[in-house]
């Protein structure tokens, strides 16, 4: 079977790109879960390059049809979407500081030892290495 420019088409189901926050993939995220990651297609051609890229004139046709394409879309869903967020908040934040909670309780002892150990272990290794590691301040 052929796929888009007569590439033989991928085997499986097509790749869910559940990076893209603005419409999960529910049905991919009950399946998989949030943390499984999917591979980026191949590019269209051996040089990565789209026909017509050159061509300052349709580069920018394209791009405003795309953004009008992609409103048209978006406004079909955010409405629903609008609902939906706020509901994934009161989900997730409380079920987020109950899990770091008993993280924090259930190795209490690992966490003092590297909150005394990392920075001192940090610049030990900067030092023999020299390089210099950013972080945050405290």
């Amino acid at each position: 079977m052929r796929g888009a420019g007569g590439r033989a088409a991928p085997r499986g189901a097509a790749p869910a790109y559940i990076g893209w926050s603005d419409l999960p993939d529910l049905g991919f995220i009950g399946r998989h879960g949030l943390t499984m990651s999917v591979p980026a297609l191949p590019p269209a051609s051996p040089s990565g390059r789209a026909a017509g890229r050159t061509d300052r004139a349709a580069q920018q046709r394209r791009e405003t049809e795309g953004r009008a394409a992609a409103k048209e879309f978006k406004d079909l869903y955010s409405p629903l979407q609008s609902l939906w967020w706020p509901e994934v908040s009161a989900v997730r934040d409380p079920l987020r500081t109950a899990r770091r909670t008993a993280f924090e309780a259930a190795h209490r002892d690992e966490l003092r030892a590297l909150e005394r150990g990392l920075l001192p272990r940090i610049r030990e290794l900067e030092h023999r290495h020299g390089l210099t590691v950013g972080h945050s301040v405290p």
